[in-house]
C-alpha cells in the first residue's frame, strides 16, 4: 500500500488457486471476485483509489512518461475504472532461453500476446463490483489508458509453466482445459511474425475499445489473429 499527502493508494494481490481445499474454477474465480470487491469497498474509508491483480500481473506506467504508478495516478483525474493494456509475456521456445529467476524477467523476454484478458479494469476510484475473473466491472463501463500496461508473466517460462498441469488438486477442479489452452501461449509466440509494440498498441486499443463481446459488453474484445509485439527496448529492466 501507498500512503501521500494528496491520495493514498490501496493494492490487493489475489490469487487464483486455492491454498487448502480445491474449488472449481469458474466458481472460485466467481467468489474471489466478490471478494476482493468486498475488501477494496472497505478500503474506501482511508484510500482514494484501489489496485487489484493477479501475483503474476503488474501494471506499469510507460517509461517514456518518467513516472512511477503512484506518482502517474495521482497526477490525473481517474475514471471510475481504468485497465492497462494487457500483455501476456512467453517464452519464444526458440530464441530465448529458460528463466533465470536472479535476473529482471523483462531483460530475458522479448515477446508478448497482446490479450483482452489482461486488459482488465484493475485500478478503481470508487467501490464497484468485479465479475469473474476480475475481467469486467458489473455494469459498468472500462477505460483503456493509452499509458499503462499490464503484463502477465503465469506463461514467461515452458518449464515452469507447464510444470503446473501436474498439481492434482488443480486437475481436479476443472483447471486442466485451461491450462492446456494457456500453454497454447508459447506456440503462438514461437510461430509468430511479431509486430513492433510501439506500432501496435495503439490499433490494440482501439480494438478492444470498440469491438466488444455481444455477450458482455464492458469487456473488450478479443483482437483476431493473436497478434504478437516485439516489447519495446525501453521495458526491458523495469521488471
Amino acid at each position: 500500500m501507498f500512503g501521500g499527502q494528496r491520495e493514498s493508494i490501496a493494492c490487493l494481490k489475489g490469487c487464483r488457486s486455492e491454498t487448502h481445499l480445491p474449488t472449481e474454477r469458474t466458481a472460485g474465480d466467481r467468489r474471489r471476485a466478490r471478494t476482493m470487491s468486498k475488501i477494496a469497498a472497505g478500503l474506501y474509508h482511508h484510500f482514494d483509489i484501489a489496485i487489484a491483480t493477479d501475483v503474476d500481473e503488474f501494471i506499469v506506467v510507460d517509461p517514456n512518461l518518467t513516472l512511477d504508478l503512484r506518482e502517474f495516478l495521482i497526477s490525473r483525474k481517474l475514471p471510475a475504472s481504468l485497465s492497462a493494456l494487457g500483455l501476456d509475456v512467453g517464452q519464444h521456445l526458440k530464441c530465448e532461453e529458460p528463466l533465470d529467476t536472479r535476473r529482471q524477467f523483462l531483460a530475458q523476454r522479448q515477446f508478448a500476446h497482446v490479450s483482452s484478458r489482461y486488459t482488465k479494469p484493475c485500478i478503481t476510484t470508487r467501490p464497484l463490483v468485479w465479475g469473474s475473473g476480475m475481467h469486467r466491472i458489473k455494469g459498468g463501463n472500462f477505460h483503456i489508458d493509452p499509458n499503462l500496461y499490464l503484463f502477465h508473466f503465469g506463461m514467461i517460462d515452458y518449464g515452469l509453466a507447464t510444470g503446473r498441469t501436474l498439481d492434482r488438486d488443480r486437475l481436479d477442479a476443472g483447471w486442466e482445459g485451461h491450462l492446456s489452452r494457456r500453454e497454447k501461449l508459447f506456440e503462438i509466440i514461437t510461430q509468430s511474425a511479431p509486430y513492433d509494440g510501439d506500432d501496435y498498441f495503439p490499433k490494440a486499443r482501439r480494438y478492444q475499445t470498440w469491438h466488444r463481446p455481444f455477450y458482455a459488453w464492458n469487456k473488450p474484445g478479443m483482437i483476431p489473429g493473436n497478434p504478437v509485439i516485439r516489447i519495446p527496448e525501453r521495458f526491458r529492466h523495469l521488471l
